[in-house]
């Protein structure tokens, strides 16, 4: 479901580009802002709501009822112990990379950026529990 999260949420994120409006802008900054400051300060239980708020607040501009609707049922069968964040240093940079990308109007790129940021979240994920499971066997 991770490839196809990444698939559909690219697409959304083109087709979300044009629609964004600077208040859009500025409430992206403000979540990528506190997900700096709790990643700074070590509050991990907050990361997954601001990751899932993020994502949301960009796709949900794509102009497709059905897409959100898709990409939310994704999200809610995406096991919770798989939303926590391993990539702390990388995530709020990548989030800024995509939020330019939107601002100078770039789809293409905005797309692109968010699919290979869920794809690199899904890697590290799936590297980090197959060493969990080699210990707990081990």
């Amino acid at each position: 479901s991770c490839m196809l999260r990444a698939l559909l949420e690219g697409l959304a994120v083109k087709l979300a580009t044009p629609r964004f409006l600077p208040e859009d802008l500025e409430k992206l900054k403000e979540l990528i802002c506190r997900l700096e400051e709790c990643t700074r300060l070590g509050r991990t239980e907050e990361l997954p709501p601001l990751h899932r708020a993020i994502h949301s607040l960009i796709y949900s501009r794509c102009g497709s009822k059905k897409l959100i609707r898709w990409l939310n049922e994704l999200y809610s069968q995406f096991p919770r112990s798989l939303q926590l964040c391993y990539r702390f240093e990388t995530q709020p940079r990548e989030y800024q990379d995509i939020v330019r990308a939107i601002e100078s109007g770039e789809a293409e790129r905005a797309g692109r950026l968010m699919s290979e940021h869920i794809d690199a979240g899904s890697k590290v994920s799936i590297r980090h529990y197959a060493e969990v499971m080699r210990v707990e066997q081990g």
